[in-house]
């Protein structure tokens, strides 16, 4: 597959995964499509996310002011974004990896999976996306040191997690902070592992907002079935074991 197959496919995948999750977002919080102000709809761009480049751009003529936009507004259009990278990435490193254009590809593709799965644990408990970045790369006394730092901060996450004055981690400071730390950790294995850490950060961007609202509806699911501290060690026991498996090297080929 040529260079030029191979983007017009990576787009084409993400341009799908963006309007699959534009549309997601509308059934889960009930948001009816907004018309522009000439009247015209479209589906697949819709206005809140119209002022981005490579799609339509109201905001220049003065349809859509992005100054306006409220805090879910952003995240709203943030969301689709972050996934249309991420599936990007992920479809270009699998191309290049396929063509032989890396020395090891599976180490890539293992990266890929380690980027998901640290990014969602961080979506779980955000302190797993702090100890992988700590962790990364360490060795001998530098990674006992660490050891420690990354103990301390997970585990005070995980006391601090059963208080129940604890605000939401949908609320945006906190949703931001999951984000930061599940992309910053799946950069910093990737950087370990000297794998694309771009592709790395944006896939451990997307995998801890999977995580964050996975966990938040795991929370008010089992909430009403069970006492909130069982809930809250199943979802505890879930992220260190997710973190355990990212932080595993990868095989090298």
């Amino acid at each position: 597959m040529n260079a030029l197959t191979t983007g017009i496919v990576a787009g084409a995948a993400g341009n799908t995964m963006l309007d699959a999750v534009t549309y997601l977002d509308m059934a889960i919080r009930g948001r009816p499509q907004a018309p522009s102000r000439r009247g015209l709809s479209n589906p697949l761009h819709p206005p809140w996310a119209s002022s981005f480049p490579g799609t339509e751009t109201p905001s220049l003529r003065g349809i859509n002011d992005p100054r306006t936009w409220t805090t879910q507004d952003w995240f709203s259009d943030l969301v689709p974004h972050l996934v249309y990278g991420a599936t990007v990435t992920t479809v270009l490193r699998q191309q290049d990896a396929m063509a032989g254009n890396r020395t090891a590809p599976a180490a890539e593709r293992s990266s890929t999976v380690r980027s998901a799965v640290i990014g969602m644990a961080s979506g779980l408990r955000s302190s797993t996306g702090i100890a992988a970045a700590l962790l990364a790369g360490a060795t001998g006394s530098a990674h006992r040191i660490r050891l420690i730092g990354a103990t301390a901060v997970v585990g005070g996450e995980l006391v601090a997690d059963k208080n129940p004055t604890i605000p939401s981690r949908l609320s945006p400071p906190a949703l931001t902070g999951r984000l930061t730390a599940g992309g910053g950790g799946a950069a910093a294995l990737a950087r370990g592992d000297r794998a694309d850490t771009a592709s790395a950060l944006i896939i451990g961007t997307v995998g801890a907002l999977a995580g964050s609202y996975g966990g938040a509806w795991w929370r008010q699911w089992a909430g009403a079935r069970m006492p909130d501290w069982q809930a809250a060690l199943a979802e505890d026991a879930v992220a260190l074991t997710m973190a355990a498996v990212a932080l595993r090297r990868p095989a090298r080929s």
